[in-house]
């Protein structure tokens, strides 16, 4: 028994492989034409500063909690007690004063907040809403104190964040969810299937 180079069998094997090609109709390989891997799409991104793009409910908010913080340091009688209402008020209105990103791939949607980090995948949630200032994204209810999900902050002129997260959503979340874009459409015009939820024109 007589063993072949690797190089000459090498050879052999690619001109059978080419004669099978070319008898089949299929054109020979080039040296260029090896697969290149798909070059994964990058997740959505875009920021939200509510106290920025709002800056009379700003003003608004600040008095509102300078009053409220004077009144408890009075009623406790203690400049500390001022001092505590003032902290929690800004704890309460974080989300407000200061800025937040946003992340959304094909699997979930991520918000880093000023004080949490939540994400909620799109097979957990069975209703995204838009509007002119933002949007939500949970699981809805009947009951107000049950519904679960991300506000979804976005500064009114930012249109593009908008479309493309609706975009986004029907590419990539099952059938089940529930999509409502407030901006142009009724209140009550929800696009519960793929065909549905085609933009209109």
């Amino acid at each position: 028994v007589t063993r072949e180079a690797p190089g000459r069998v090498a050879a052999m094997s690619g001109s059978v492989a080419g004669r099978l090609g070319r008898a089949c109709g299929y054109p020979p390989p080039m040296p260029g034409d090896a697969p290149t891997p798909s070059t994964p799409v990058p997740p959505l991104r875009w920021r939200a500063w509510p106290a920025r793009d709002r800056p009379v409910a700003l003003l608004g908010g600040a008095a509102a909690v300078a009053a409220l913080s004077l009144l408890a340091g009075l009623v406790g009688g203690d400049l500390i007690w001022g001092l505590l209402a003032l902290l929690l008020l800004s704890t309460w209105l974080a989300t407000f004063l200061l800025p937040s990103r946003f992340e959304a791939d094909h699997e979930r949607v991520v918000a880093h907040g000023p004080l949490f980090t939540r994400s909620l995948r799109w097979r957990e949630a069975d209703l995204l809403a838009i509007d002119a200032r933002g949007g939500w994204l949970g699981r809805s209810s009947r009951r107000a104190w049950r519904r679960q999900g991300l506000d979804l902050l976005r500064s009114p002129g930012d249109r593009e964040s908008a479309d493309a997260l609706l975009a986004l959503a029907r590419r990539s979340a099952p059938a089940t969810l529930r999509i409502r874009d407030l901006r142009t459409a009724p209140a009550d015009a929800i696009a519960a299937s793929p065909a549905q939820r085609e933009r209109p024109a």
